[in-house]
């Protein structure tokens, strides 16, 4: 019984490799976004209540960035001037990414990894998701201002 479960432990290793190098961390007033794998992960910020995410331009591979909340709200204000948004909203800020294998997963507030799926579109007609302005495609400023990714390696 022990052989099987350590099988399925460096199975469920192997699927989790590149998303262990991905990082979201999260200060009072800003979230870093951390690519520590040598290969580019599509990325994007989640706000489940909001029913809006956002997608990223990076990090790139062995790349960290800090977005500061005041940016987003303000970037998110301006190409969604209808989305009331404050501070207290981005209490429930996720990221989303996809691994080079094609495997989504999300990392919620408390910093807790799990597979998840990734929407291409708005949605069916007539959902929830029925809305032009749910994609946000921000010229993410910040990304300038990128830094070396903390542990980066090769996967």
């Amino acid at each position: 019984m022990q052989a099987v479960d350590r099988v399925q432990d460096r199975a469920e290793d192997r699927e989790r490799r590149y998303a262990n190098e991905v990082g979201f961390y999260r200060t009072g007033d800003q979230a870093a976004v951390a690519n520590g794998s040598t290969h580019f992960m599509p990325m994007r910020l989640v706000l489940p209540s909001k029913q809006v995410w956002w997608d990223l331009l990076g990090p790139e591979p062995c790349e960290q960035v800090w977005i500061t909340y005041r940016s987003l709200i303000a970037e998110m204000n301006r190409k969604l001037p209808d989305l009331s948004l404050s501070a207290s909203d981005l209490a429930g800020l996720q990221l989303k990414f996809q691994d080079p294998a094609g495997r989504t997963w999300s990392i919620d507030r408390k910093g807790i990894l799990s597979a998840s799926t990734w929407t291409t579109s708005t949605g069916e007609k007539g959902t929830q998701l029925d809305r032009s302005d749910l994609l946000v495609y921000p010229d993410e400023p910040w990304m300038t201002d990128a830094e070396p990714a903390p542990g980066c390696g090769p996967a």
